[in-house]
């Protein structure tokens, strides 16, 4: 009968001896007839068989048993670790990041003389009831400082709006495809507001009391001068006709609102 020996990774046998008792296991002799020593035949280890050469791990089966040795992929060939990259190497092959652009690239800057802050410029009175030709500059101004562009895009024409005031947007824009200059915008401003203003207009005034300011803006105005066309759209600021900068639209849209006090 064979006999099988069990371990947790692999099995293997032992070839039986034609004629095996515990002495033969013991490495004793056994008494044959006449007192004669019998041969004690030895217990016989498993062998395991090389797989052929270029296999880095092989098996083969020999009577329906397995056995298992390593080879070296190529004969002869060094073993060659993996070599990690110092910090610095691996922070060069990282991704790139994407360049930051500087502040002063994001954004376009008006001229100071359009800046709206809430109040008048400090270097610029200018009243939309009359022409740009009236407009006074601070003694300490650059007297062409309205000759000037407008932004500092030298963008050849502005988007103005009036909300509540223009019917909606207008242009600025600078002569023979120049940029617009600071004089240019305040020429469009007076342009659009010297116009007929429609009785829609002046329904769409939002309360009673911006209506009745508008008529009072016309009868004091045409008291001083009769106006024939009635009703102009400075009339509807309702007095509040000194220009106090430009200010961009909070929509996001690419448009700037003329602001007054």
């Amino acid at each position: 009968m064979p006999f099988s020996h069990s371990s947790k990774h692999q099995q293997s046998s032992f070839v039986s001896s034609p004629a095996w008792s515990l002495n033969t296991l013991t490495g004793s002799t056994v008494s044959g007839s006449g007192g004669v020593p019998l041969p004690v035949t030895p217990v016989l280890s498993p062998v395991s068989l090389p797989s052929p050469p270029g296999s880095a791990r092989s098996s083969a089966t020999h009577s329906g048993y397995a056995y298992t040795s390593h080879f070296p992929s190529t004969p002869g060939a060094p073993h060659i670790g993996t070599v990690p990259l110092p910090p610095l190497l691996q922070h060069q092959y990282s991704l790139p990041t994407p360049p930051v652009s500087p502040e002063r690239s994001r954004y376009a800057v008006l001229s100071e003389l359009l800046v709206y802050t809430g109040h008048r410029p400090a270097q610029l009175n200018f009243n939309a009831v009359q022409p740009p030709s009236a407009a006074c500059l601070h003694p300490a101004c650059n007297p062409h400082a309205m000759n000037e562009p407008a932004i500092s895009t030298h963008a050849p024409s502005l988007i103005l709006e009036i909300p509540g005031v223009s019917g909606g947007c207008f242009y600025a824009s600078g002569t023979r495809g120049h940029a617009v200059t600071v004089r240019d915008v305040l020429h469009a401003i007076y342009a659009k507001l010297s116009e007929c203003a429609s009785q829609t207009d002046y329904n769409q005034l939002p309360s009673e009391n911006h209506k009745r300011a508008a008529s009072s803006s016309f009868s004091q105005r045409n008291r001083v001068t009769h106006d024939p066309a009635g009703l102009r759209r400075f009339d509807l600021l309702g007095g509040r006709t000194t220009f106090a900068g430009l200010q961009h639209a909070a929509n996001g849209a690419d448009a700037w609102h003329v602001r007054f006090i």
